[in-house]
């Protein structure tokens, strides 16, 4: 056993926000960074790193008014891999809710 080697700890830092446990239910509040239509995705910005998230149900479409906003993203937490059998290093988020704590100071470009 390595208590105090370099390789044990570069195992669990290998796992972002480890807290963050499959099938747990999350109220996270961040920045909505980008969204991906193709892939049916957004990004949030959560201290300091981009976690993937994918709607509960239907399309990202609903959430463009949030894009590049202050939000709080409600959903589960999911880390299974394609194959099923390995837990991702990074947390995804099934979102159920995503409510803007700020407003859209964007106006139109054509807005007079």
């Amino acid at each position: 056993m390595h208590f105090f080697s370099e390789e044990a700890v570069s195992e669990q830092e290998e796992f972002l926000f480890p807290e963050l446990e499959h099938g747990t239910q999350v109220r996270l509040e961040g920045r909505l960074i980008r969204g991906n239509e193709a892939a049916n995705s957004i990004g949030l910005e959560y201290q300091g790193h981009v976690l993937n998230c994918v709607p509960e149900q239907g399309n990202i479409r609903r959430y463009k008014k949030a894009l590049f906003l202050k939000c709080v993203v409600e959903g589960t937490i999911t880390r299974l891999t394609k194959q099923r059998m390995v837990a991702e290093k990074r947390p995804t988020i099934i979102v159920a809710k995503v409510t803007p704590l700020e407003e859209e100071n964007q106006h139109d470009l054509f807005e007079s």
